[in-house]
């Protein structure tokens, strides 16, 4: 009985102490549980911040991106006026410098036209219209201020090729009372193309 009477004491020890737990364990998971637990809360704040802060970056990016895009249209809008305001200020120098060719191209035609209209046939009243096409004196041709063309008509044998080639054209066939009158033989070309 004394062998039982131990044994059932180191048992009862045994159980008491699995039963209960020494108060310094308790103490280092108490412990361990309010670490975890100020971790957790310190990762909650983290994930917060970072939240917040993704939300300002991406506002941030929206507004830039926002601006961007903006300024692109108005930089587009204004090179698009500037193109405009090209073409029209092009537009308008072209049609200045035709209205100034026709310009020149009319004192041209009114000066071969002013030597011809001053050296009228003789007995042909100048306030009457020549009504006749075959009365009217026949027009020199007119030559343009090409430079090849002043060069070979200053030639001696094209000179003489012209000149043979006038006097050789047949007289109109007008009224043979009214006196024909012959071209004007031109002894320097320089002065004709002039």
């Amino acid at each position: 009985m004394g062998i039982q009477g131990g044994d059932q004491r180191g048992q009862q020890g045994q159980s008491g102490m699995m039963g209960q737990r020494p108060p310094q364990f308790n103490q280092h998971i108490e412990a361990a549980r309010k670490e975890n637990l100020a971790k957790i809360q310190q990762l909650r704040q983290t994930l917060e911040l970072a939240q917040q802060q993704e939300l300002k970056f991406k506002s941030q990016l929206e507004m830039f991106n926002h601006m961007q895009i903006q300024q692109l249209q108005q930089t587009l809008e204004q090179a698009q006026q500037q193109e405009n305001h090209f073409q029209a200020q092009q537009a308008q120098m072209e049609q200045e410098q035709q209205k100034q060719l026709r310009a020149q191209l009319q004192q041209m035609q009114q000066r071969h036209m002013a030597p011809q209209n001053s050296q009228q046939q003789p007995g042909v009243n100048p306030q009457q219209p020549i009504s006749n096409p075959q009365q009217q004196r026949m027009m020199r041709p007119g030559i343009s201020n090409n430079p090849g063309l002043r060069h070979l008509l200053q030639q001696p044998q094209y000179r003489q090729q012209v000149l043979g080639m006038q006097q050789q054209m047949p007289r109109s066939q007008g009224n043979p009372q009214q006196p024909t009158q012959p071209f004007d033989d031109v002894s320097s070309f320089e002065n004709f193309l002039n």
